[in-house]
């Protein structure tokens, strides 16, 4: 992973003397800015600054002296603020903090630069709308960086740690001559556009070639990219919308419909119940559907005829992974 060195003693020494006025008082920050985790929404910039074994996500206001710790990550996993390893609200910093953080030259710039552009590229029959932040587009040795995102009609929550988002932005790095990209970072953002959970890949990740094995998203996606300064502002500007909000616990109630089709069935008790599911089908991550497996462990709920579930993925990741509800009949 390319990183971008900040030789700013003043800002460590601002940062260290925050944390003696108030909140957690061992908390201090500084280190190297990773590259490619720069990423500005609305009047807020987030980024990851990353301190030996640790890398710390960020959030800081363009408007107001404010700042906040949004996750940790440790050799060891994902930390959030109190939560630890499962998901949990950002943490706000005190003043000087959140000072020494704005003073980075790069977030500094990243406050002065124009705001996201964001146009629609397309909208798929699920509701999900491809979108390109137009203002991002930048050419760097020969290779198109942008931001592209996915906004979604509904919130949901992203394994492994249940992070809520209604839309994931993903930044790029794209050659058109020779149609290959690669996936530099990416972000879950909720509805209220706070970062919840994110990957940076940096100069680590994959290269792919754009093919018929690329989903129609990221083909769309990277049309428009390749389309010039005069196509991408011919596209519709993106509006937000609102979003439909999930059971925090990722279940629903019981539909009346389902409700009567089941009891017009006439289908006698089941004879055991049922524990555990094995699932095997594909899922999508960087533009490429692969094949996965999942095993599903089925607990009671407190609602009658619902069960909660938990996944376990054979690869590991958890993300794009197939979800699954399981009813008692």
């Amino acid at each position: 992973m390319k990183l971008i060195h900040i030789t700013a003693c003043a800002v460590a020494a601002l940062l260290a003397a925050g944390c003696a006025s108030r909140g957690n008082p061992s908390m201090s920050f500084g280190g190297k800015l990773v590259e490619h985790s720069l990423l500005r929404i609305d009047d807020h910039v987030s980024f990851a600054l990353e301190d030996g074994p640790e890398t710390r996500n960020f959030t800081v206001s363009c408007d107001a002296e404010q700042a906040w710790l949004l996750y940790t990550d440790l050799r060891t996993g994902r930390s959030y603020p109190v939560t630890g390893p499962r998901f949990g609200v950002r943490k706000e910093l005190v003043e000087r903090q959140a000072q020494a953080l704005k003073a980075l030259p790069e977030v500094e710039r990243a406050c002065r630069a124009a705001r996201p552009d964001w146009r629609e590229v397309q909208r798929s029959p699920d509701g999900t709308f491809t979108l390109i932040d137009i203002a991002s587009v930048d050419t760097s040795d020969g290779a198109l960086f942008f931001w592209g995102a996915f906004d979604y009609p509904r919130m949901d929550f992203d394994l492994p740690y249940r992070a809520p988002f209604g839309q994931k932005r993903e930044r790029f790095r794209l050659e058109c001559q020779t149609k290959s990209y690669a996936q530099v970072s990416g972000f879950d953002i909720d509805e209220r556009g706070r970062v919840t959970d994110g990957r940076i890949d940096g100069a680590k990740a994959k290269s792919n070639a754009i093919g018929t094995d690329t989903n129609s998203d990221y083909q769309a996606l990277f049309k428009a990219a390749c389309g010039g300064a005069s196509a991408a502002q011919a596209l519709p500007v993106f509006a937000p919308r609102a979003k439909s909000m999930p059971d925090p616990r990722g279940l629903t109630a019981l539909s009346p419909e389902v409700t009567a089709a089941v009891s017009r069935s006439g289908l006698p008790p089941a004879p055991k119940r049922l524990k555990r599911v094995v699932l095997e089908g594909t899922w999508t991550r960087d533009g490429k559907t692969t094949p996965t497996r999942s095993e599903v462990q089925i607990e009671p709920d407190a609602t009658a005829s619902l069960f909660r579930t938990r996944t376990r993925e054979a690869d590991g990741h958890g993300v794009n992974s197939p979800r699954s509800q399981v009813w008692l009949i």
